[in-house]
């Protein structure tokens, strides 16, 4: 099962809401771990449960050959059982996205709604070639003395700080020195996977939000009405003046977005 992290209200704080709001579930992108999401985890955990998962090849997540997005979505569902959670809403950011997408597709019954960050159910062009050759050098190189060192083999490859910033988050120690808690080999070879779109064989008829950066070239503006609407017809789309990573360029105002979505999810749930 993968590996995950929770984070819980504060058990003094008083209940608001009858009944209390639904948790959240956290789906981080290509590259990335469950704590990426730490801040904007702690945020929302004031009002409901919060869970951020390691997808599977990532952080200490078990490594698998698969990197399909079915397989990738019962993952989700398995952590779900596992956690007791009958109905929650679900998140995830770029192949998170799509890993959402398609475990609220594939189980309705367990996702009140599903809030996809900066990534459309579409195919995508390779982008990530450099990053690889950075990290598979990185990882020739393992164990590495110190964050400086690698990064100082990383820039040879990806020259944006922020990026190289994000990408060495990926680094742990051990006793022999710093290595990539990545299965880098298996994501390089299953690359194609990732690229691909989600397998939507239905649609998913509940609240849908759509939460992307205009400066980002993951969504084009006919995205929420071609490739969105078949799928999620309840689809509101929110744009931000950020890039990919809106939840880390706007990190507050991308808070509330959520936090108001999902009560609103709940306020028009409890109406009916």
């Amino acid at each position: 099962m993968l590996h995950y992290k929770v984070y819980t209200p504060d058990t003094d704080a008083p209940t608001q809401s009858h009944p209390p709001p639904l948790p959240l579930l956290v789906v981080h992108g290509l590259f990335g771990h469950a704590d990426n999401w730490r801040s904007q985890a702690r945020q929302w955990a004031q009002t409901r449960p919060v869970c951020c998962v390691d997808v599977r090849n990532h952080g200490k997540s078990p490594q698998m050959s698969a990197m399909d997005y079915p397989a990738m979505a019962q993952d989700l569902i398995e952590v779900c059982h596992h956690l007791g959670w009958q109905q929650s809403h679900l998140l995830g950011h770029s192949m998170g996205g799509k890993i959402a997408m398609q475990a609220a597709v594939d189980a309705p019954e367990l996702f009140a709604s599903v809030v996809l960050v900066d990534v459309a159910p579409v195919a995508y062009p390779a982008s990530h070639t450099q990053v690889f050759a950075g990290l598979l050098a990185l990882q020739a190189a393992q164990p590495l003395a110190s964050r400086q060192q690698a990064d100082v083999i990383l820039r040879d490859f990806v020259q944006e700080v922020p990026v190289r910033q994000f990408l060495l988050t990926n680094l742990t120690r051990t006793q022999e020195g710093l290595i990539l808690q990545l299965g880098l080999d298996t994501l390089y070879a299953a690359y194609a996977e990732i690229l691909a779109a989600p397998q939507l064989a239905a649609q998913y008829s509940k609240p849908a939000c759509l939460i992307w950066g205009t400066d980002s070239d993951y969504i084009k503006a006919t995205h929420p009405e071609q490739d969105f609407q078949p799928y999620f017809p309840q689809l509101t789309h929110i744009p931000m003046p950020t890039g990919h990573w809106p939840h880390a360029q706007e990190a507050a105002r991308f808070t509330q977005i959520v936090s108001d979505f999902l009560t609103q999810v709940e306020s028009t749930d409890a109406s009916k």
